[in-house]
């Protein structure tokens, strides 16, 4: 302070009455303002929140993805989300929601052939690529989000198309983007475990209507077997009669031919149905098995049934066919299936049954002139078919599969496939 002796009044500091230098004074910039860091994070809190809310009140996993992306674009330049499962190696991706862009699958396809799919799922942390095309500069970026599952025999993934690029950890958009999918994951995981247990309950359900149908056709046939003892023994004794009567002449030739052969043909049946019911060997053991051999052996049990009613089967089997790993009772269930699927003996018609072996794969194929009433177009319930379900279920376990086709105008085809290389047992 300074003080005048004539006037005593009160001067400001010499410090205050310095000039300011405005290049040394710096306004602060919009993060570091507090009124707008509060808004910004007010209305993350508020997204999060509203995001919350709606996708506890939805079971539709592409309703909850629309959900995320409309929420992340409030904070993040995103113009695509799209959650694909990838289930085996040699299977292309599939987008589990609506919409899914041409070029986004042709892209996941492609870095799934090059192998960087595979490296991203196993280290399972997010990865930018970016991409661009030919007449263009721009550069758009694909995140790929990986979904852990504990088992690691289901792979999700979140591909998300933006164009921003830096995602860098403690970034408010890497926060942003990890506080959103922090919540999708647990919703969606629910939902798909969900789906899961609805198809074990179905094939469950499936597989208990298939033994309460064959459960009287199945003591039929033991009955038929036990039978079949007691029908040989009178035959042997009619033969035995029959030679009797010829060393002694004392009947005539034809009769006693004719005698020996009705003989011979009951007895050629009886052990076809001994032979194909008492094969008891190795029915649990997984072994290598021939398809061509299973299939001679069922055409020859089924083959008086449909030349009763008129209906030609032609067999077109490939030689040297490689053997297939699997069990008896799969392989006669399997064919089982397949022929009551496509053959109606009620009215007279014709079947084709191919093998072959393409590309590491064993091909069974049937067409058939039969026309079933199974639509074959995606919203159709395959469960009202035990036969096809069955057949659905079975081939899983071979890790193959199975595509029908059914048409009033050309009829029915069936192709069933089963891959050579198939993984170790457990």
């Amino acid at each position: 302070m300074r003080i005048i002796k004539q006037n005593t009044r009160e001067f400001p500091s010499f410090y205050s009455t310095l000039v300011t230098n405005n290049k040394l004074k710096r306004k602060p910039t919009i993060d570091e303002s507090p009124v707008k860091f509060n808004n910004k994070h007010e209305e993350l809190f508020e997204s999060l929140y509203t995001y919350g809310r709606k996708i506890r009140e939805t079971n539709n996993i592409s309703l909850i993805n629309d959900y995320l992306k409309t929420s992340l674009k409030k904070f993040i330049d995103i113009s695509e989300i799209v959650l694909f499962h990838k289930q085996k190696d040699d299977v292309n991706p599939i987008p589990l929601t609506k919409n899914c862009k041409e070029n986004t699958v042709n892209f996941v396809i492609a870095i799934k052939e090059d192998g960087i799919l595979q490296k991203i799922l196993n280290r399972s942390n997010l990865a930018i690529i970016p991409t661009r095309d030919k007449n263009s500069q721009v550069y758009n970026y694909f995140l790929i989000y990986p979904i852990i599952d504990i088992d690691r025999s289901n792979q999700y993934f979140l591909l998300i198309n933006t164009k921003e690029k830096h995602f860098e950890s403690g970034t408010f958009k890497r926060k942003v983007l990890q506080s959103f999918i922090q919540m999708f994951v647990p919703r969606v995981e629910y939902l798909l475990q969900k789906q899961d247990l609805s198809q074990t309950y179905d094939e469950l359900q499936v597989y208990q209507s298939k033994i309460s149908n064959d459960y009287k056709l199945s003591a039929i046939g033991e009955m038929t077997y036990s039978m079949i003892n007691q029908i040989i023994s009178p035959m042997q004794v009619v033969l035995s009669c029959v030679d009797i009567l010829e060393n002694n002449n004392g009947g005539s030739d034809k009769i006693v031919n004719t005698i020996k052969t009705q003989v011979k043909k009951v007895q050629s049946i009886t052990d076809k149905i001994a032979k194909f019911s008492n094969d008891e060997q190795a029915r649990i053991s997984v072994l290598p098995c021939s398809l061509n051999a299973f299939v001679n052996k069922f055409h020859d049990f089924i083959k008086t049934s449909l030349n009763k009613n008129n209906y030609e089967l032609l067999l077109d089997l490939e030689n040297n066919l490689p053997p297939i790993l699997s069990t008896p009772n799969y392989i006669q269930q399997i064919l089982t299936n397949t022929f009551s699927l496509m053959v109606s003996t009620s009215d007279t018609g014709g079947i084709y049954l191919q093998t072959k072996y393409f590309n590491n794969n064993v091909i069974l194929r049937i067409i058939s002139t039969d026309h079933s009433n199974i639509k074959t177009d995606e919203k159709t319930n395959y469960n009202k078919n035990i036969n096809l379900l069955m057949l659905e279920t079975l081939m899983k376990k071979h890790e193959g599969s199975a595509k029908f086709i059914s048409d009033s105008s050309s009829g029915s085809s069936l192709e069933l496939i089963f891959p050579l290389k198939r993984k170790l047992l457990k």
